[in-house]
Order: structure tokens, then sequence, then C-alpha cells
């Protein structure tokens, strides 16, 4: 029963956060710019 808590909260957690999911996409892709890119 433990398990199958653990999994549906990681679930729901999962769905609920689309916001902060897409922010830290946007913060990784910049991080990858900035790295490909020459340091100014």
């Amino acid at each position: 029963s433990k398990i199958l808590s653990v999994t549906q909260n990681a679930s729901g957690s999962f769905q609920k956060p689309t916001s902060s999911i897409k922010k830290f996409k946007i913060f990784s892709l910049q991080l990858l710019i900035q790295r490909s890119s020459p340091s100014q």
C-alpha cells in the first residue's frame, strides 16, 4: 500500500505543476545555449 501511495503522489505532483516543468525546460535550454555559445 505504501508503494501505491508513493506512485500516486509522484504522478499527481508531475501532473499538477506543468508551469514549473516548462520553466525548468526553459532554464535548461538557456544553460545549454550559454554553454554552446562562446563566452562573451
